[in-house]
């Protein structure tokens, strides 16, 4: 579903490029399943550590915010089978520096 991340592994790449498709991150399985929690922006940290943003608000265990917004998941597992927890606080509060209403589509950590 939309609020689902899916990683490709190539077998080959190039002008013939095949691989597979898997279930990265199974965002219903951690709370995110709303209409509007579509997760549009990621980003993982070195730690593992997940940064996310989505469509519009979002509501997941213990954070809450809006499409200008980022937080951060820690996965305990990743998969068809998600399971882990959400930080409780914003990485970014996109209405603090005027992006309220402006969709977060892009995350680039150093």
């Amino acid at each position: 579903a939309d609020e689902d991340v899916f990683e490709f592994t190539p077998a080959s790449l190039g002008t013939a490029t095949a691989g597979a498709w898997a279930v990265y991150f199974d965002g219903s399985d951690v709370g995110l399943a709303g209409s509007s929690e579509d997760v549009d922006a990621l980003a993982v940290a070195t730690t593992g550590s997940l940064y996310l943003s989505t469509a519009g608000a979002f509501a997941a265990p213990g954070i809450a915010g809006a499409n200008e917004d980022v937080f951060t998941f820690t996965p305990s597992s990743l998969g068809a089978t998600t399971t882990g927890s959400y930080a409780s606080t914003l990485v970014l509060d996109g209405s603090l520096f005027g992006l309220g209403g402006n969709n977060v589509v892009d995350i680039d950590l150093p």
